[in-house]
């Protein structure tokens, strides 16, 4: 059986030591910015528009960081697009429980 020498022992559990140690940093660091970009989203709160079809969305972001909006007459998805720090573009798609089906684009304002 072939004898390893103890420096060279060391050196292979010194170099895994330090490569777990910096996975370990890195992976703290991407957690804690995904939770910064993910509070920090510019889509919550109220937005309001003069259409009819679409006069106020309420938005807010669970803790999964995606986006709720609160309906309960249809099935609706709701594609939002920032225009600037105030305005967004709503596109919405509507499958009303009676069979109907709208879409529209509608420009909105954040509400202070």
């Amino acid at each position: 059986m072939a004898r390893i020498p103890l420096r060279q022992i060391m050196a292979v559990l010194l170099t895994a030591a330090l490569t777990l140690s910096l996975s370990m940093v890195l992976t703290v660091t991407s957690t804690k910015e995904a939770a910064a970009s993910c509070s920090a989203n510019r889509f919550n709160g109220t937005w309001r528009s003069s259409d009819a079809r679409l006069k106020r969305i309420d938005v807010w972001q669970g803790e999964d960081c995606h986006l709720y909006a609160n309906w309960s007459n249809a099935d609706e998805v709701l594609q939002l697009r920032m225009q600037d720090w105030y305005h967004i573009s709503v596109w919405d798609s509507t499958d009303y429980h009676s069979g109907k089906k709208v879409s529209f684009t509608v420009a909105m304002y954040k509400s202070s």
